[in-house]
């Protein structure tokens, strides 16, 4: 008997001391979860924020590789792919979506929301490393982990519309883009509300633009659309003086030369010049103010496409130099990619303006 109680008791406080390591390791990766979340609050230079995450992956590998719980793996998985992201490695997120699905699986947690977080690391990396043809197909696979007119839905379809957009597969995302319209939660989320109707906006301009063959009933009825309706919608315009503002002044000036308003044309013109040099310097704010640059050279050579091409030249060479990131907060604001829309615009211009010198 005294040795049963003894092997019993033994065993009891392997367990808890076991238990006691878990939480603490826990605790540990929490811990660089809320650094690394802190870093990126104080907006620090990207070199310091890659060596912190690094950091951060080396040692939730060297914590994973000797206990599980489930909060330990999840959270690592995330601080792994951030860096991962970082550093564009993709091949490395594939790589541990993959594994994490199968240590789940194996233990039992492979949960819908578990599939959902592993599906969703997975397919932004297709976007991130420019394969839309694979997203797409991946994107059928993956059905799973939220319910239709959820929040996960919304982001979801976010990502598929993105996938679209640069297959250019218009039709499609107009008949993506009518059904989240029906979604009746989707006034709820207001964030997700502004920013489907921004992507409704930019295929307005699109079918107005005649870059779609076959629009949708809906947006195929150029003349129900205003404008001035969108822009009293979007708190984000007034609030944020980059990213959403910048691309919904880009939809404005597009407009406003697809529709030939130039009186309109002419009040903003200037204001634009200041926002370009005042608000638009940081890195990722590159290819906003080149495009910038370039809708004002559309005004100042009057329309010429001979001109606009000579002195636009080099701006469009840059705006090549520096691909779009595909980061969730960059490409909200440039839903279409400047160079799609550098060649409609010249193609727009060269039909329906005069280009006589």
């Amino acid at each position: 008997t005294l040795d049963f109680n003894k092997k019993k008791k033994n065993k009891y406080f392997e367990e808890l001391n076991r238990s006691q390591r878990i939480m603490n390791a826990e605790l540990q990766v929490k811990s660089y979860e809320s650094e690394l979340v802190a870093l990126i609050s104080k907006n620090v230079d990207k070199k310091l924020l890659i060596k912190k995450a690094k950091q951060c992956t080396t040692a939730c590998n060297t914590i994973t590789d000797k206990d599980f719980s489930y909060s330990i793996y999840i959270t690592a998985f995330q601080i792994s792919v951030f860096y991962f992201n970082l550093i564009r490695d993709y091949n490395s997120i594939f790589l541990k979506c993959e594994s994490l699905a199968q240590v789940l699986k194996e233990k039992k947690f492979l949960t819908e929301a578990s599939t959902y977080l592993i599906d969703s690391a997975y397919l932004d990396a297709l976007i991130s490393n420019y394969e839309f043809s694979k997203a797409k197909e991946f994107f059928k696979e993956i059905t799973r982990g939220y319910k239709v007119g959820s929040h996960n839905y919304f982001s979801r379809m976010n990502k598929k519309f993105r996938i679209l957009m640069r297959l250019k597969d218009y039709t499609e995302v107009m008949e993506l883009t009518e059904e989240v319209f029906t979604q009746k939660t989707l006034p709820v989320f207001t964030r997700f509300n502004e920013l489907w109707l921004i992507k409704k906006g930019s295929l307005h301009l699109l079918t107005e633009l005649g870059v779609v063959e076959n629009p949708t009933n809906s947006f195929n009825k150029i003349s129900n659309y205003k404008l001035n309706k969108l822009l009293n919608q979007i708190s984000i315009y007034l609030q944020d003086k980059t990213g959403q503002n910048a691309g919904l002044r880009v939809l404005e000036i597009c407009f406003f030369i697809v529709r030939k308003s130039e009186e309109a044309l002419i009040d903003r013109i200037e204001s634009v010049r200041q926002y370009a040099y005042r608000y638009l310097r940081a890195d990722n704010e590159q290819r906003f103010k080149i495009f910038f640059r370039f809708l004002i050279t559309i005004y100042d050579k009057n329309y010429n496409v001979l001109a606009i091409n000579r002195h636009s030249e080099e701006l469009y060479q840059k705006l090549l130099e520096n691909p779009q990131e595909l980061s969730d907060s960059i490409v909200e604001a440039e839903i279409i990619p400047f160079e799609d829309l550098w060649h409609y615009m010249l193609a727009f211009i060269e039909k329906n303006y005069s280009q006589r010198v």
